[in-house]
């Protein structure tokens, strides 16, 4: 009997039902970078979905983070933004006396809400947005969902004084408890930092980088150049607003039979005269004439004959006299009678062409006399039937 009443007691006893639970796993899957001169819920971003860049030190950016529960367990929590300089420890982000600080952005508000920008899955909660005290949220929780996810996203500078340049800097979320880390994955942010020293004082390359046959005005500042400010082709010019400080070549090349205007061209050096003047040619005044390699043109010594007193004369041509020789025939009349009356000069045949004539005064001091008198100049081309 005893027996079988200790077996109806456990019959009749009510059963305890004892229930599982999950465990919340947390991961970063997502991150994406930009400049902090947008909105904080703005689509615009300055960088791609995962992909490191560098960074100005002591510049506002930000940094959006996806937060992904994949345990199938939702939680109630804060979070917080740590850093790790070069490969170190993670270090809780402070508001400064750390090498990233977080800072005021003045797009958008400390605790505003966030939307689904990113690639997250399952129910999307919204997070917020921190710009003060890297408490998010800075007050209340965010509720992640079982399978769900969320985005924050924080505003942040890299301390100038506190980084070297090329200094790598990894951002990573944790739970503000602790803090600690999430037991799920990470991908994290490489940032590279970019510090010029004293002010790019020394530049490894030119300002301007200037390719051959362009040329520098007075708007490009040049200081240090590995080559000439401008390539100048031979055959093209400078004007005012270039600057060149070498030239391997003229900055002109003339070639032979061209010229040189007055004012559009500078020349230096010349590698051949400015003008090449063939024999038998001639120069006029527009010309610009160095140096000849030939002589204008093939001349002789001229020969000169002479008539004697009278009312009419005959002059034979010079001697050697050749067909298209230029022929110069000066006639002086006047009187030795004391008459001032002009005497009157019979030209010759017709083609001799008269090129001047005037009025003289003859004066003969040994027999003290003058008279009027007149002078004429002739020329023509010689001919082969010339007497």
């Amino acid at each position: 009997m005893k027996i079988l009443r200790s077996l109806l007691a456990l019959l009749l006893r009510p059963s305890r039902v004892v229930q599982a639970h999950g465990t919340t796993t947390r991961s970063q899957t997502h991150f994406r970078g930009r400049t902090d001169t947008v909105a904080l819920n703005s689509s615009t971003f300055t960088y791609s979905d995962n992909t490191d860049w560098t960074q100005t030190v002591d510049t506002n950016f930000r940094v959006r983070f996806c937060i992904q529960e994949s345990g199938g367990t939702g939680s109630n929590d804060t979070y917080t933004v740590m850093y790790s300089l070069n490969g170190g420890t993670y270090t809780q982000v402070a508001t400064s006396g750390t090498a990233v600080i977080v800072v005021a952005s003045g797009n958008y508000a400390d605790g505003d809400a966030t939307t689904q920008l990113m690639s997250g899955t399952g129910t999307f909660v919204g997070g917020v947005g921190d710009d003060s005290d890297n408490v998010i949220p800075s007050a209340g929780n965010i509720s992640l969902p079982a399978s769900g996810n969320t985005e924050v996203e924080i505003a942040l500078q890299i301390v100038g004084s506190a980084v070297n340049n090329g200094d790598t800097i990894a951002l990573r979320v944790y739970l503000n408890t602790g803090p600690t880390a999430f037991a799920g994955t990470y991908t994290t942010p490489t940032i590279t930092a970019s510090k010029v020293t004293n002010n790019q004082a020394a530049h490894t390359a030119p300002h301007v980088t200037i390719a051959a046959g362009t040329h520098a005005d007075q708007w490009n500042s040049i200081e240090i150049m590995s080559a000439g400010a401008v390539s100048i082709a031979a055959g093209t010019h400078t004007e005012t607003k270039e600057k060149v400080a070498l030239h391997t070549a003229p900055v002109v090349a003339i070639a032979a039979g061209a010229h040189v205007a007055d004012t559009p061209t500078r020349i230096g050096t010349h590698v051949a005269p400015v003008v090449a003047i063939a024999a038998g040619t001639h120069v006029t005044k527009h010309d610009n004439v160095v140096q000849h390699t030939t002589g204008a043109s093939s001349l002789t010594e001229p020969s000169f004959r002479t008539a004697t007193h009278g009312t009419t004369g005959t002059i034979s041509r010079p001697t050697g006299t050749q067909t298209d020789d230029g022929l110069i025939a000066v006639v002086v009349a006047y009187r030795d009678d004391d008459n001032t009356a002009t005497p009157t000069i019979t030209p010759p045949d017709g083609s001799w062409v008269l090129v001047d004539t005037g009025t003289v005064q003859i004066n003969d001091t040994e027999h003290l006399w003058g008279g009027a008198g007149r002078l004429s100049v002739y020329v023509r081309i010689a001919t082969g039937s010339d007497p």
